[in-house]
């Protein structure tokens, strides 16, 4: 089992596209797949869920930008 980062697990992710996830690192599509496949990630075409988003963050960093806040219930 893998570590989890207390920091990206507290984060208040929402479903993203790869293009979106691409912009936040900076790069194409096709650069963002190359870079997790050199991970061993392998995504689908399909969105990217949180605990998808969670993986890419854990694997390549958490891009510049993103806030960091925790999810607030009531």
């Amino acid at each position: 089992m893998e570590n989890k980062d207390p920091l990206i697990e507290s984060m208040a992710l929402c479903v993203k596209t790869k293009q979106e996830v691409a912009d936040e690192y900076g790069t194409s599509i096709r650069t963002l797949n190359k870079k997790l496949k050199e991970k061993g990630i392998l995504l689908t075409r399909e969105r990217l869920f949180p605990d998808t988003l969670k993986i890419i963050y854990s694997a390549l960093g958490v891009p510049a930008g993103i806030k960091h806040t925790k999810n607030k219930i009531g």
